[in-house]
């Protein structure tokens, strides 16, 4: 596009072509985007960026993050025979399991919290097993 008018043009084509009207955008919500089809509106919304978050990584903490620490992975025959493939804000890796290989801290963190919400995840199972058991008992079942 070469400039706004083209623009404006190419949108009022594909309103014309598919039977739909753009409205603008309102004020300070660049975010949204409105489409009425057919006398039916439709907005989607992107979630709002925090204005009042001061917090960005600073060097100290990325280079922190981007530290290597070596880590080994569980590995069977069964659930756990297979790479992990993880992935921060974009960038990724494949973790080959039994044998010890050397990772970015923030992959590792990743790891961690994993194992440690699978665990909680195992221990609310077995409570909630536990108190079936304990209920059906009481009622005879």
């Amino acid at each position: 596009m070469k400039n706004i008018n083209e623009l404006k043009n190419k949108i009022a084509a594909l309103e014309k072509e598919y039977g739909v009207k753009f409205s603008k955008i309102p004020e300070g919500r660049d975010e949204e985007i409105i489409i009425e089809n057919k006398g039916t509106k439709v907005i989607t919304i992107a979630p709002e960026k925090d204005k009042n978050a001061s917090h960005k990584e600073s060097p100290q903490e990325k280079a922190y993050m981007n530290e290597m620490v070596s880590i080994r992975l569980f590995k069977d025959n069964s659930r756990y025979k297979d790479d992990l493939y993880v992935a921060v804000n974009g960038e990724n890796c494949i973790i080959k399991r039994g044998c010890w290989v050397k990772i970015k801290r923030k992959f590792a963190e990743v790891i961690d919290r994993s194992l440690i919400q699978d665990q909680a995840t195992g221990d609310l199972m077995d409570n909630k097993a536990r108190e079936f058991a304990d209920e059906s008992v009481a009622r005879n079942i």
